[in-house]
């Protein structure tokens, strides 16, 4: 387990690094990770490299036996680099250039700005490759984030692409049916990159292939960085932060392919959640790293309200690990008091001075002596899954069906209720294997081709369950229509047709009426299904439209395969997800309040329970069974307590 922060050397004054140090390791920390911003000074003009400063910090680090994890700045550049070549920077949409003086401002597809940024990832792995501090390689910081480019050397790149893709302009007409609006094109040089227009938007075939571009640029980038250190630095793994769901930029599950592991930031509750968390564990089906845990409260627009309550960043810590990390580094040590940060919090405060914070991540550092060995070479082994695409969301922001459906909004309905229900979750790609899988959840699956539509059916009808929701499959591979509203497979593997599928106003609301007699509220979307196979489990209850199936149930094969028509209420959404789960037999991990979050971490012969306690209020309930706790060694059966954002870690032997 690698406990530890992010620190900035170049930050502080030298005198600072020994003092600082010395205070982590009374936190308990073994790792930390430096140098990610740090272009400026690790090449101060261009080929004068710097790194007497860096030596003597990992000099220090030795005498306090901290691990490293060495950053790789690419994409903030120092000043010397942009003004050699000006159109380095961002074109905008609107045809503008970014200005220096942020950052993520340059151009991903600029020649010359690769050349730099990986003859620096060279002297870097030259220097340190062997180095028996460094542990690992962060490349650059948060990949994934940044603005689209527009420009030029874009375009350039963007129809060598394209012709990759498609092979000739016949094929690429016809994909993105650019005869609509006569914007068929007869030579290459022709392609246009969807930057502003005036009222109209673009082609969705365009857009689609855009952002599919900027993804793969973003990939080939990283896979190049990486092979500079697999062969430079071969024992050392390689890694980058990817962030939450918020974030569709690139597709992080072709990201991670390059990746040794996988790392993620995490500053909850807001933008982040345990789905990014599980979604992280899923990119690889393996453990994965946090290197910026959040601490203090965030910065830029949060400005201190987001102050954690006092157990509220242990708690998160946990929650973390129970969800599959196996390291921790918070982020930051100390915040800025100069530069775009200044707000953002650390561990200390702006005086350096032990808080209450920092007292709270010591006893971390302290328990996790005893937790370390327990959880060693332990995962996380999840029954159910939920199908998350970046393709499928692409498509979806650009042509949504409804202002008020949002595919991460909705997707985390389904997420939430699961984890209400005290079942762990995989996010897996369209194309994974899903046999593993009792449950596999697919809400908004806006764009699918005709794989995964195989790959559905293929589950179900050898015994699993699908939970399959309205506009699904809508769109093609080429972001477009579905002619037949579903693809046949689907078609058959559901036991429906749709027979209408339309937009409510954003104000319009109905019902839907159970066969048992229930009602939820439904809004938003309306599909009108013609029954060919399935049950009906809800009809709709008002409007010209009452009595048609709105929900159903259908035996396909050995399995059984859900449909849900239309928009509906949580409460809704509760039952179905409690239905599912229970005809596929998947039993809750333990039976706890909704307030309490549980996860469990296996190697076939032990479980290490984590048990959360995410709210303000005391919760308690009752166990079935016998555990050992894990910090005081002692049996816990019957009735169990934890305070508000509380803690309990359990173990139990096969």
């Amino acid at each position: 387990m690698y406990f530890g922060v992010d620190y900035y050397p170049e930050h502080w004054d030298e005198s600072m690094w020994e003092p600082d140090l010395r205070l982590m390791k009374e936190a308990g920390f073994n790792m930390i990770r430096i140098m990610e911003f740090a272009w400026s000074r690790l090449e101060p003009r261009e080929g004068e490299y710097d790194f007497v400063w860096l030596d003597r910090f990992l000099k220090l680090c030795e005498q306090y036996n901290m691990l490293v994890m060495m950053g790789i700045p690419a994409r903030n550049v120092p000043a010397w680099l942009i003004k050699k070549f000006p159109d380095l920077a961002v074109k905008t949409k609107e045809g503008v250039r970014e200005s220096f003086g942020s950052r993520y401002t340059i151009c991903l597809n600029h020649p010359y700005w690769a050349e730099y940024a990986i003859r620096l990832a060279e002297e870097m792995a030259t220097r340190y490759g062997k180095h028996p501090l460094v542990h690992s390689w962060h490349l650059d910081n948060e990949y994934g984030d940044g603005n689209v480019c527009y420009c030029d050397h874009c375009r350039i790149r963007f129809i060598d692409w394209l012709k990759n893709k498609y092979g000739s302009i016949q094929e690429l007409n016809a994909a993105w049916g650019l005869v609509f609006w006569s914007l068929e094109i007869s030579d290459w040089d022709e392609i246009w990159v969807p930057a502003l227009t005036n009222r109209f938007m673009h082609n969705p075939g365009l857009l689609q292939d855009y952002q599919r571009f900027f993804s793969w640029t973003t990939v080939q980038f990283v896979k190049r960085q990486a092979e500079v250190f697999r062969k430079l630095a071969p024992d050392q793994p390689i890694t980058t932060n990817l962030q939450s769901m918020t974030r569709y930029h690139t597709d992080y599950y072709q990201l991670a392919e390059v990746l040794d592991v996988v790392s993620i930031n995490y500053y909850p509750p807001l933008s982040y959640n345990s789905a990014d968390l599980d979604l992280m564990r899923s990119l690889k089906n393996q453990n994965f790293w946090v290197v910026e845990q959040k601490s203090g409260p965030p910065g830029f627009a949060h400005n201190g309200y987001l102050t954690p309550h006092p157990g509220e960043t242990r708690m998160y810590t946990y929650q973390s690990i129970g969800h599959g990390a196996d390291a921790v580094l918070y982020f930051r040590w100390r915040p800025s008091n100069f530069g775009q940060e200044q707000f953002h919090k650390g561990i200390l405060d702006y005086d350096s001075k032990a808080n209450r914070i920092f007292r709270e991540i010591s006893q971390v550092g302290t328990e996790l002596e005893k937790l370390a060995p327990i959880v060693k070479g332990t995962t996380c082994q999840a029954e159910v899954a939920i199908m998350f695409s970046y393709d499928a969301r692409w498509a979806l922001e650009h042509y949504y069906p409804h202002p008020d459906i949002q595919y991460r909004d909705h997707l985390l309905k389904y997420y939430f209720a699961l984890q209400r229900q005290h079942v762990m979750t995989d996010l897996v790609h369209p194309g994974s294997e899903l046999n593993k899988y009792k449950v596999v959840f697919v809400p908004l699956m806006y764009l699918m081709d005709q794989e995964i539509a195989d790959n559905l059916a293929r589950y179900v009808e050898q015994g699993g369950t699908v939970v399959y929701t309205f506009r699904s499959g809508a769109k093609d591979e080429n972001n477009n229509v579905v002619r037949s509203t579903l693809r046949p497979v689907i078609q058959r593997m559901l036991g429906i047709v749709i027979e209408e599928a339309f937009a409510l106003a954003p104000e319009a609301v109905n019902t839907i009426l159970t066969a048992d007699g229930e009602t939820y509220v439904s809004s938003r979307w309306v599909d009108l299904l013609q029954i060919e196979n399935a049950e009906v489990i809800a009809r709709y209850d008002s409007e010209w439209y009452k009595g048609y199936p709105a929900v159903t149930l259908n035996h396909y094969g050995q399995g059984k395969a859900y449909y849900i028509g239309t928009f509906t209420e949580d409460r809704f959404i509760e039952s179905i997800v409690s239905r599912a789960l229970s005809d596929a037999g998947v039993q809750p991990i333990l039976n706890a309040p909704e307030q309490v979050e549980v996860t469990v971490r296996t190697d076939g012969h032990k479980s290490v329970y984590f048990i959360m306690n995410r709210a303000s209020e005391p919760a308690g309930f009752d166990l079935s069974e016998s555990y050992q706790d894990i910090f005081d060694g002692k049996e816990v059966q019957g009735r169990l307590e934890i305070e508000p954002f509380g803690v309990r870690i359990l173990l139990k032997t096969e």
